[in-house]
């Protein structure tokens, strides 16, 4: 499973640092496990992980940030596509 907190904090403390944490449940031992690191936004307020979507063997993710600013113009949006296992 993929969670995105569009209204998180940054490691060091900026708020408004969305970011997405990927998680596989283990029912054996009834845990979650989280894959790889954590992923924030570039800027604050773009609302990284508004959107996740997962391939369906969990080799890829593609996380929404609506509100990015990026060449095409402030607020535009992206989408980033991530290696589940290089993340």
């Amino acid at each position: 499973m993929a969670i995105g907190a569009i209204h998180a904090n940054s490691p060091d403390g900026v708020h408004g640092v969305s970011q997405v944490r990927i998680f596989r449940y283990r029912a054996k031992d009834d845990e979650r496990l989280q894959l790889g690191k954590t992923v924030y936004g570039k800027d604050e307020f773009d609302q990284l992980g508004r959107i996740v979507s997962m391939a369906v063997e969990w080799s890829r993710v593609a996380i929404s940030a609506p509100l990015a600013d990026t060449a095409c113009g402030r607020d535009s949006g992206t989408i980033r596509i991530f290696e589940v296992n290089n993340l």
